[in-house]
């Protein structure tokens, strides 16, 4: 009968079988055999991080330039052309400027169409100046230094400080480097003081600003409905076609029903405060 023993070594058991091979019925050959019970226990996975952002190429409604220009020249009276695949010269590059200048605009007029996210840069000790590309976000939607909403430093994910805007000159006589407490955006991002430590993180939480529309396949950055119709507006009144009042009536009326569903849940109740009763003046006499 095989006899059977286990040993244990950490997190890990054997089984060894002692067999026995009989030879000619003169010798006994006597060998062990191994088998493990169990794996090893697998590492630990590493600690999750706290995620800030949405997926850089996130599903939102967009169109590229070459189908916003078709439908554009299709609704100025060139559909044969555009089923042809040849604009008249010229026509192109026109149209291509229309979306462009009516996408920047809308942009830059309302705030609805801006979108924010959180930048990064991981601090250097002794290190003032930070560069807007020199952020660790590897999302192409570039931060536009001139929509920045908040701005702070953070010590791992629970200790965060806001940085308060503008450095006065007279500060740069104070003793340094310590935890940053203002910031400039100039050419660069400035900090001061100068972070002591290699611990702290600037985070930066700002609108993203356009992606490049210049190529056929370049996507819109915002609602492509709006621009179609800001576009088509201002192309039909360049061409002297009678409806483009019609177009630009119909852009500010969408815009604004986004903006109107911009406010999400917020309710404002006009009356809900109660002003103090007013007091009738006592005049003194000397």
């Amino acid at each position: 009968m095989p006899a059977v023993f286990e040993a244990v070594v950490g997190a890990t058991s054997s089984i060894y079988y002692t067999a026995a091979v009989r030879t000619n019925g003169l010798e006994t050959y006597a060998f062990l055999v191994e088998a493990w019970t169990d794996a090893p226990d697998p590492p630990d996975p590493p600690e999750p991080t706290t995620v800030y952002n949405c997926a850089c190429d996130d599903d939102y409604p967009r169109t590229t330039l070459k189908q916003m220009r078709s439908r554009i020249a299709t609704r100025l009276g060139f559909a044969t052309q555009v089923a042809m695949g040849a604009l008249p010269p010229g026509m192109a590059e026109l149209l291509d400027d229309f979306i462009r200048n009516a996408q920047e605009m809308l942009y830059r007029r309302y705030p609805v169409f801006r979108l924010e996210r959180f930048y990064a840069w991981k601090m250097q000790p002794g290190v003032r100046f930070y560069d807007f590309s020199g952020n660790e976000d590897a999302c192409q939607k570039h931060m536009d230094p001139r929509m920045v909403t908040w701005v702070g430093v953070s010590q791992g994910d629970l200790c965060w400080r806001p940085l308060i805007c503008g450095i006065d000159p007279m500060m740069y006589g104070s003793p340094g480097p310590g935890i940053p407490s203002h910031y400039e955006v100039r050419q660069c991002i400035e900090v001061w003081p100068a972070p002591v430590d290699a611990t702290w993180v600037l985070r930066i939480k700002g609108h993203f600003g356009l992606l490049p529309l210049d190529s056929e396949g370049d996507q819109t950055t915002i609602d492509p409905e709006a621009i179609f119709l800001q576009a088509l507006a201002n192309a039909k009144a360049h061409y002297g076609q009678p409806d483009a009042g019609n177009y630009a009536a119909q852009a500010t009326a969408y815009v604004r029903s986004l903006i109107a569903g911009s406010h999400h849940t917020r309710r404002y109740i006009p009356g809900s405060a109660m002003p103090p009763p007013a007091v009738r003046p006592v005049l003194k006499e000397d």
